[in-house]
């Protein structure tokens, strides 16, 4: 991943590794999706958001790279979710992630807001804080899940691009 981000135009982020695709708000569905399977295996979640995984890996019945979300209103992009990765227990992984993820900002001045958030589902425990400046936001969580044989807590930065709060 790139330790800072490029700073892309307002209604724009890049996903992929190295930035590979430019998804803006508003594309057409198809453009969106042709662009991302092109670099990308993408799959359809219950939430009706659709995954963004590491090429390859869904065919080979691998746990591939997750690189994000996306959602659609209608036939046009409405928001899109870049993860950024956090490698082991690298705690200067975490910094670079949550660097990248802000430059997304730029450096306009303009007001933002911060919340907290917590949500709990009977196998998994999501807490954090959200960073929210127009269109961009930027999630710093712990994400806890729950199985039969034990339970892991992971640490996600997560940007957003999409509707205003």
């Amino acid at each position: 991943m790139p330790s800072v981000a490029q700073a892309p135009s307002p209604d724009s982020i890049l996903i992929g590794e190295f930035g590979e695709i430019q998804l803006f708000l508003g594309m057409p569905k198809d453009s969106a999706l042709g662009a991302l399977r092109e670099n990308f295996d993408v799959v359809d979640e219950p939430t009706g958001e659709v995954a963004i995984i590491s090429k390859g890996s869904v065919a080979a019945g691998k746990v591939g790279v997750q690189y994000g979300w996306v959602s659609f209103k209608g036939a046009s992009l409405a928001s899109v979710t870049k993860v950024w990765a956090i490698n082991g227990d690298d705690k200067g992984s975490v910094v670079r992630a949550i660097r990248g993820a802000m430059s997304s900002f730029g450096a306009s001045a303009r007001a933002c807001s911060v919340k907290t958030f917590y949500h709990q589902e009977p196998t998994t425990e999501k807490s954090g804080v959200e960073i929210s400046c127009g269109k961009r936001h930027v999630q710093i969580l712990t994400v806890r899940l729950t199985s039969a044989t034990g339970s892991r807590e992971d640490v996600a930065v997560n940007e957003v691009l999409g509707s205003e709060p």
